[in-house]
């Protein structure tokens, strides 16, 4: 996950806070236990908009692996230069005030190289003293986060890990996911480096683990181990990290022999995130892919299999459907995977999820009918099963009671209080996972449409339009004409509205024309 709820308010100018807050090493390092960091500690928010901010280290790691990094213009790198040139006058406030003005418009990951190629090209006018100086400094005092990276890139081309105070903040650092790559480039030219950043990994579960696990080699057994039994999860995607395990765990390997139930379940995370071929190329880079394959669906045998492990067969069959070159191997492993799932072990694990509102996705491939379940699953609590209806709405006669069943629930759906904010209640996102059911339904649930048309929550908001220019673009009709009491409903919400994007797109389905904003920039 990149970002999430804010749950307190933003400082402001956290930019120039050195001086005044304490130093983030001191408050990570007082937060540390023998586990690592506490999973809700955090330093200041790095908000985007409406209450929503990067979790640690998220920005950074999505310039790594998803997001051009902007290049710097020739203004900045006369301020770098600069600072660079300052250093060697061994004043440290003078510097932090620098970077800090620097940093207000840039981050660090965007000019570490250049910083870097300014140090070795000054590197006869600078005083190396104060060069590490300057750099300790910033790690041990800066209360300003780019500041500190700014430090433990300057330490990272140095030899620091001898000296056991700077080691142990490093390491110390390291927990906090929002330092964790500035602190591995310090780690790697460590004489113990694997078991350090083992470590490192260990004790993080974010951005701060998918960087420990694009750095570590895997040398050893208990490494490889690791990799393949927890390596792979992480809480921003799977895909950062699933090839990595596959290949430095050498999965492919040990597949060629029976697994531990704990290797397993790790090799079906690995698996999972190999297959979804999401921000980063998972099974297209996995070479012999259907020997590979095979071995792993071959691992299903004499062991009890859980709902998500069955649910995993149906995404190799798919990927090998998808395939551009299928051959008798991939037809092997098809038939493999399609035997295990319509065994009778499978049906009755499946038999049992539905109990709890669980596997219909598979029992729909099975071409197992619990409709009458899901029924009285969502009648019991519409918030809790409310993927249920998903499923139910597929069938258009089901539409009418599905949306009765959400509007006697959800008497009220204001939400919150300010118009212009995102709204993450459960009941909100409940009632949006309703209404994008009702697309391709053209005229259904007109009046569950028209009340979350007033609701505070923009969510709802955003999905009624969505909804309504579906409707459009699909019958080729104005709203006026698919419902004329939802065009009333529009004209009200018009007047009312105060997300300009929304007004666009209100009057254009108005005047029968559909509006496409401008895409979302998050950052």
């Amino acid at each position: 996950m990149f970002w999430k709820k804010k749950k307190k308010e933003t400082r402001a100018n956290v930019e120039d806070a050195s001086k005044k807050e304490k130093p983030l090493y001191l408050r990570i390092a007082e937060a540390v236990t023998n586990d690592g960091l506490p999973k809700d500690f955090e330093l200041e928010p790095d908000e985007i908009a409406d209450g929503i901010y990067f979790q640690p280290g998220a920005r950074d790691g999505m310039m790594c692996f998803t997001v051009a990094l902007r290049e710097l213009d020739d203004e900045e790198k006369n301020k770098i230069t600069k600072i660079i040139i300052k250093i060697s006058e061994g004043n440290e406030v003078a510097v932090e005030e620098s970077l800090c003005e620097l940093f207000k418009e840039r981050r660090m990951i965007e000019c570490m190289d250049f910083v870097q190629d300014e140090i070795l090209k000054n590197k006869a006018r600078i005083n190396i003293d104060n060069l590490l100086g300057i750099a300790l400094y910033e790690v041990f005092t800066s209360a300003n986060a780019e500041c500190v990276k700014f430090g433990l890139l300057v330490l990272g081309m140095f030899k620091t890990g001898v000296d056991a105070q700077i080691r142990e903040a490093i390491k110390t650092l390291a927990l906090y996911e929002e330092f964790t790559l500035f602190c591995l480039f310090n780690m790697e030219n460590w004489d113990n480096a694997e078991d350090e950043i083992l470590d490192v990994a260990k004790k993080t579960e974010s951005w701060g683990r998918v960087h420990a696990i694009k750095i570590i080699k895997g040398e050893h057994k208990w490494t490889r181990k690791w990799l393949i039994t927890e390596g792979a999860y992480n809480s921003a995607h799977l895909s950062y990290t699933a090839y990595d395990c596959y290949v430095k765990g050498q999965l492919y390997d040990e597949l060629g022999g029976f697994l531990s139930d704990e290797e397993f379940e790790g090799a079906c995370t690995i698996m999972e995130g190999l297959l979804e071929e999401g921000p980063m190329d998972g099974i297209s880079r996995v070479e012999e892919v259907c020997d590979f394959l095979r071995r792993f669906v071959s691992q299903y045998a004499n062991r009890s299999i859980k709902l998500y492990q069955y649910e995993l067969l149906l995404y190799i069959i798919d990927y090998l459907e998808r395939a551009e070159n299928e051959n008798t191997e991939a037809e092997k492993v098809k038939k493999l995977c399609e035997e295990i799932l319509h065994s009778d072990e499978c049906v009755w694990v499946v038999k049992r999820a539905i109990k709890d509102g669980e596997g219909a996705g598979l029992a729909k491939e099975l071409g197992l009918d619990f409709s009458e379940e899901y029924y009285n699953l969502l009648k019991s609590d519409c918030k809790k099963y409310s993927h249920l209806a998903a499923v139910l709405m597929e069938n258009p006669e089901n539409v009418d009671w599905v949306v009765s069943v959400f509007e006697n629930a959800y008497g009220d759906l204001k939400g919150v209080s300010d118009p212009n904010a995102w709204a993450f209640d459960d009941d909100v996102i409940t009632v949006v996972m309703c209404i994008q059911e009702l697309k391709p339904h053209i005229g259904k649930g007109v009046s569950l449409l028209a009340k979350a048309s007033s609701s505070t929550a923009r969510q709802l908001r955003n999905m009624v339009l969505n909804v309504a220019e579906a409707w459009m673009e699909t019958s080729g009709k104005s709203i006026a004409e698919i419902a004329p009491e939802l065009y009333e409903t529009f004209e009200e919400m018009l007047c009312n509205e105060t997300v300009e994007d929304y007004k666009f797109r209100i009057q254009g389905i108005l005047s029968n024309q559909i509006y496409i904003p401008e895409p979302l920039r998050i950052g």
